[in-house]
């Protein structure tokens, strides 16, 4: 994209995707606040987006990028990015994604605190259970450890995820 000053341009892939995309950064107004990269599921009733606002949700005190799930059949806001004190991620986390049913949120994060086993410095890409609340990460490399992993995507039924990685340990 193209950047001039605060406004950013891109070029249009999915001319219904934007139209979508439009409509709901337009009904989705807080003061202050800006919506990075909003995506529904299949039926439209959650959105996953980002966002560096610290007064959507009570214990978001980070000041960095957080990744939100909107319900908008509850009419619910949930930080998805929390780390396992219940507060918001100690780094930020950026690029959801979410399955066509809204069951799995896929992220990445270069905070270290979502979960125990986390150990590396590195941007990883995390996999949020909407239903169970379970956090897991993806991007392992074949051997099982953990690597550097972003830019996430989840198929439609929530099986498959691709996700960029620069580890050198993927065929």
């Amino acid at each position: 994209g193209w950047r001039s000053g605060e406004i950013v341009l891109s070029m249009i892939a999915d001319h219904a995707r934007a139209a979508w995309s439009a409509k709901v950064r337009e009904t989705l107004f807080v003061d202050g606040l800006r919506l990075a990269r909003p995506v529904r599921s299949t039926d439209g009733r959650y959105v996953v987006f980002q966002s560096w606002a610290t007064n959507l949700v009570p214990n978001d005190t980070n000041g960095k990028d957080d990744v939100f799930l909107y319900d908008r059949q509850l009419d619910e806001l949930t930080l998805i990015s929390v780390g396992q004190d219940g507060y918001s991620a100690n780094g930020y986390s950026r690029h959801p994604d979410i399955s066509g049913d809204g069951r799995y949120v896929v992220f990445h994060s270069g905070a270290p605190n979502l979960v125990a086993e986390d150990t590396n410095t590195d941007t990883n890409v995390f996999r949020y259970d909407v239903q169970t609340g379970q956090m897991d990460v993806v991007s392992r490399n074949p051997g099982g450890s953990i690597t550097a992993g972003s830019n996430p995507t989840i198929s439609t039924d929530g099986r498959y995820m691709a996700f960029w990685s620069s580890s050198p340990l993927f065929a």
